[in-house]
């Protein structure tokens, strides 16, 4: 398995991409990429960017998150910034603020046909 664990006390800055799994207990200020796993634990902090397949959050996080798949948010779990997601559960005393939403919700959206009506005054032809 290719992983990366950053453990408590250690502070770690940079980009991280083609691993299985992210395990942070540290703090941190990365960018991530095609990785599957991220684990941030109660006592790690993260900050920057990551997109990954699931993520397992129990520490803060600052910044970009994409999951695609399953995104669990634990009690000391706290999320703060853009977060784009599969399938999301929070347990109770996490919690998440800023630009929120599901992968799915955008897609439907941007799918989405035009309601849009004609201006008055117009043929249409």
């Amino acid at each position: 398995e290719r992983a990366l664990l950053a453990g408590k006390d250690v502070r770690l800055k940079g980009e991280i991409s083609e691993c299985d799994r992210v395990v942070i207990d540290g703090v941190v200020d990365l960018d991530i990429s095609k990785c599957k796993h991220l684990h941030v634990g109660a006592t790690g902090v993260f900050k920057g960017s990551a997109e990954v397949q699931e993520a397992d959050l129990a520490g803060r996080i600052e910044g970009t998150l994409i999951v695609h798949e399953r995104l669990m948010i634990r009690p000391t779990g706290h999320v703060i910034g853009k977060i784009r997601y599969g399938t999301i559960q929070i347990e109770a005393g996490g919690d998440i603020l800023g630009d929120v939403s599901p992968i799915a919700g955008l897609d439907a959206l941007d799918a989405a046909p035009s309601t849009a009506t004609p201006s008055p005054g117009k043929e249409q032809g």
